[in-house]
């Protein structure tokens, strides 16, 4: 049996050769063939993903413009916002100063009722 395998590996050891030779015998044509092929892929890898960068950068730009546009509208209703709870907060102050001026006038009151030399 060891014939045959010996010639089973010499077989394959001349394919092996046979293609190494082929590889060494490229042309500097075919290399630059090669190396072209390989270029030109990774030029149109780079155009697509630079296209899909131009799709969100015009996708943002929109995004930008509206809020452009919604801006003075929005700037206007905060300010009328601001009005409404600086009035409210104005209406609170003097709610709370009522309230402490009733409590105090309502203590008086208390203490005076209270308080044995008042009664006669």
């Amino acid at each position: 049996m060891e014939p045959k395998h010996q010639e089973t590996s010499g077989k394959c050891f001349a394919a092996a050769a046979a293609a190494l030779q082929r590889n060494v015998e490229m042309t500097f044509e075919d290399i630059a063939q090669n190396y072209n092929a390989d270029l030109w892929d990774s030029i149109k890898g780079l155009r697509h993903k630079r296209e899909e960068l131009n799709r969100a950068i015009a996708a943002d730009e929109e995004e930008k413009a509206a809020i452009r546009n919604q801006l003075p509208i929005l700037t206007e209703r905060l300010s009328r916002i601001n009005n409404v709870i600086d009035r409210k907060v104005s209406s609170r102050n003097e709610y709370d100063n009522t309230i402490a001026e009733t409590e105090g006038a309502y203590r008086k009151i208390l203490e005076t009722v209270r308080s044995p030399h008042t009664r006669t």
